[in-house]
């Protein structure tokens, strides 16, 4: 999804966000461990000695995800409002966003 990010600012805008490449380093920096560790198989396929390591990086993991979910969500919100023309679908999409963003 970030590398998505990535891909679309730089062909559209010409520009990257400052948050975009740290996110994608510091995100393919634990997926790809976490992947070899067990990420995506049953539990019974997972080796016993790295189960434990692999739970780690699920956890952190989670909130990373949940960070790139909200930016995106507010990202094409954004969007929505550059597009939209009725005053009462700004307002819902700004009442929507702001209640993504509490």
């Amino acid at each position: 999804m970030l590398s998505a990010m990535l891909i679309v600012g730089s062909f559209f805008n010409r520009s990257v966000s400052f948050l975009t490449n740290p996110q994608c380093v510091a995100g393919q920096g634990i997926i790809i461990p976490q992947v070899l560790l067990g990420a995506g198989r049953h539990v019974p396929d997972v080796p016993q000695h790295d189960y434990p390591q692999a739970m780690k990086l699920n956890f952190v993991t989670q909130p990373m995800y949940l960070f790139a979910i909200c930016l995106m969500k507010l990202s094409v919100g954004c969007f929505l409002l550059r597009v939209a023309v009725k005053p009462f679908y700004r307002r819902t999409i700004i009442s929507i966003m702001g209640q993504l963003a509490h």
